[in-house]
């Protein structure tokens, strides 16, 4: 059997054009041209007829494009193509009738937050934030957390002077979980309108200035023949940084001297 009567032998069995043309390493206008050469028909009319029987069928079922594709086997676009040619509208649903979202926003009604539900039940992030929405069902945590409680628990205990301490800890006590002082701190000035306590720094007693130091004036350098003499001679006097600025010399070398020189008994 020659290669173009095997093509056209899996051709009539119901092999497609591009399955025979990946078999045989050639393209599926290459086949087509072969069986067209060969005297067989095309099967436009068998595909329109099937294309018929799936969108008919779709229409019958009520269900989604998705979920008519998963029960048949077939590609989701297959079904979508024929729907779209003879006419037929594909119902759409929310997410929220998706029963792995209602099951995750019960989640989030007994506690977890938005993104902890998420994980748990493997949902598409920032879908079920969506979800509750619709459902009217408000997160307990995460940053779409009711702080209302926590407002009022700030503002009572802040009226009555308590510390930022005191309100960080009751706060974590009603939370359930630890609050950091400066955090509450933070988000306080930020959420809240706290009133006025004591006096405003403006208006507080002002602490007086320390007076300003002395400056310390040295006496003028002794400067004598060698360096060693102008160190000995200016010992007690100025600081080494000073005597080796005025000789042009190290602040380390003026040292240097003084140790050597107590070494040798001249100085205490």
């Amino acid at each position: 059997m020659t290669r173009n009567q095997e093509i056209c032998a899996l051709y009539d069995a119901g092999e497609t054009l591009q399955a025979i043309g990946d078999r045989f390493g050639i393209t599926r206008e290459r086949v087509r041209q072969i069986v067209n050469r060969a005297g067989r028909q095309g099967r436009k009319p068998e595909i329109m007829a099937e294309r018929k029987r799936v969108a008919e069928d779709f229409r019958d079922s009520g269900l989604t494009v998705k979920e008519f594709a998963i029960l048949w086997g077939i590609p989701p676009g297959t079904v979508y193509g024929a729907a779209r040619q003879f006419g037929v509208k594909c119902p759409r649903r929310h997410i929220s009738d998706d029963p792995r979202f209602l099951t995750a926003a019960e989640s989030v009604r007994a506690g977890l937050s938005i993104r902890q539900a998420e994980i748990k039940h493997r949902l598409p992030r920032d879908h079920l934030a969506v979800v509750c929405d619709r459902l009217g069902i408000q997160s307990r945590a995460g940053k779409w957390r009711d702080f209302s409680v926590r407002g009022e628990t700030v503002l009572r205990l802040y009226s009555q002077g308590k510390t930022w301490a005191a309100i960080a800890y009751a706060v974590s006590q009603e939370e359930g979980k630890p609050v950091g002082e400066r955090a509450l701190y933070i988000w306080a000035h930020r959420n809240l309108s706290l009133p006025p306590r004591g006096k405003l720094r403006s208006e507080r007693k002002q602490r007086p200035m320390r007076p300003a130091k002395p400056a310390v004036v040295y006496p003028d350098i002794i400067i004598r023949p060698t360096v060693k003499e102008t160190a000995l001679a200016n010992r007690g006097r100025a600081p080494a940084s000073k005597i080796a600025k005025a000789v042009g010399v190290s602040r380390n070398s003026i040292i240097g001297y003084w140790n050597r020189l107590r070494q040798e008994g001249v100085i205490a």
